[in-house]
This record gives C-alpha cells, sequence and structure tokens, in this order.
C-alpha cells in the first residue's frame, strides 16, 4: 500500500461537542506504530489545516510511516462550532488524539505526537501535557506573549521547539530562555533567515520536526 490522504471527521472532546474535519495521512505500512495530530495557526488570522507548513509536516510524518492527522479547528472550513479563545480548541485537540488512539490501537502499542504551529502549538501543549498516550510534544513557532503562557515543567514527555531567526512572535531569544528552563530531554532549532510564517522555509521545518519526533518514539 502506497501513501494516502484520506478526508474525516471526528468529534472534539469536551461539552458541547463538536464535529471536525480533517485529512489523515496514512503511511506505507499498513499498521502504523507512530500517529501524531498537527494544530495549526490562529483561525482568526487565516490559520487552517491547509497551511503549507501544516501540510508538508503532515507529509513528511507519513513518508517515515508514522499516520498523521491534521484538522480544522472548530468554526474553521466545514468543521462545526465557532472559535472559542483556544478553550474549546484545547477539546478539539483532545478529540483528534483519541480519534487517532482509536483508529490505530492505542493500546496496543501505537505511539502518539501532538505537533502544533504557532496558536496551534500553544493550543497542543494544553491539551497534552497530562495526556499519557503522548509521547512527543513538537512545537513550531510557540507565541512568546504573556497571553500565550504554558507552563511544561512537569511534563514528562520529549519537547521539541523550533522557529525563525526573525520571528518576532516566537524570538530565538526568548524561546531560547524558555526552552532552557525546561527539563530535559528537549530540543531547540532556530532557521536562519525565517520569519513567523516560514515562507520557503516548509521543507526545512518538516524535515527537523519528523526526526525530532521519530527520533523520540523510535
Amino acid at each position: 500500500m502506497g501513501l494516502e490522504t484520506l478526508g474525516v471527521s471526528f468529534v472534539s472532546a469536551g461539552q458541547p461537542a463538536v464535529r471536525l474535519e480533517g485529512r489523515l495521512h496514512l503511511p506505507a505500512a499498513a499498521n502504523p506504530s507512530s500517529a501524531a495530530v498537527i494544530a495549526h495557526p490562529h483561525p482568526q488570522w487565516g490559520g487552517t489545516m491547509g497551511s503549507g507548513v501544516v501540510v508538508r509536516i503532515a507529509q513528511a510524518l507519513a513518508e517515515r510511516e508514522c499516520a498523521a492527522l491534521r484538522f480544522n479547528f472548530r468554526g474553521v472550513g466545514r468543521s462545526e462550532g465557532t472559535y472559542a479563545a483556544g478553550t474549546g480548541e484545547v477539546d478539539d485537540v483532545r478529540g483528534a488524539l483519541d480519534y487517532v488512539a482509536g483508529l490505530f490501537d492505542h493500546a496496543k502499542g501505537c505511539r502518539l505526537a501532538a505537533v502544533g504551529y504557532s496558536f496551534g502549538a500553544w493550543v497542543a501543549a494544553r491539551a497534552t501535557c497530562a495526556d499519557e498516550r503522548v509521547r512527543v510534544y513538537a512545537a513550531v513557532a510557540l507565541p512568546m506573549s504573556s497571553g500565550y503562557s504554558v507552563d511544561l515543567s512537569a511534563c514528562p514527555y520529549p519537547k521539541c521547539f523550533i522557529t525563525g531567526e526573525l520571528d518576532t512572535i516566537s524570538p530565538p531569544e526568548l524561546l531560547r530562555q524558555y526552552v532552557g528552563a525546561l527539563p530535559e530531554p528537549k530540543a531547540l532549532h532556530v532557521i536562519p533567515g525565517a520569519d513567523h510564517f516560514l515562507l520557503g522555509y516548509e521543507e526545512d521545518v518538516a524535515d527537523w520536526v519528523a526526526g525530532c519526533v521519530l527520533d523520540a518514539i523510535a
């Protein structure tokens, strides 16, 4: 079986639950031993699961035999509901994790990863720190402003962070300080010349994130 992308839908966690649309990237392996959920940038600033960075990360993971689900937060595209200021979106990530765990039978050893870009990285962090199913978290351009603070100090899984040298929303100097205070295992990569939108750097981001994720759950 070759690589395949399927249109799917699933329900968020929490109440009231809403139905969300997604795209599931399947690897060549019929029974992948790992699966990732990928959360997109801020929906009020045009973020969708169609973001070039999000799409390329999903593809890169599937190419490396890890199933990957990218999805639209509530109120985006064909997903039901309305924007919920990051609270309902946490339930969306939890629902996505429930969905892939059910598909690939986590109880029999499928290892789960949570990945997010910008707003999605913030939401994914809040959704997964206490989730024992998650084996690794990867943040692309995690916002560093006070309104997006998140405490990962008690999170036991490996943590991967990547940002652009010119990013003003996830400034490298602030991200280094943040990551430096976190317990191991952790990794940080800064892309020279890139800003928050990472245009032209999608391949670099996807390769690094996929490598970091799969190294952590190998």
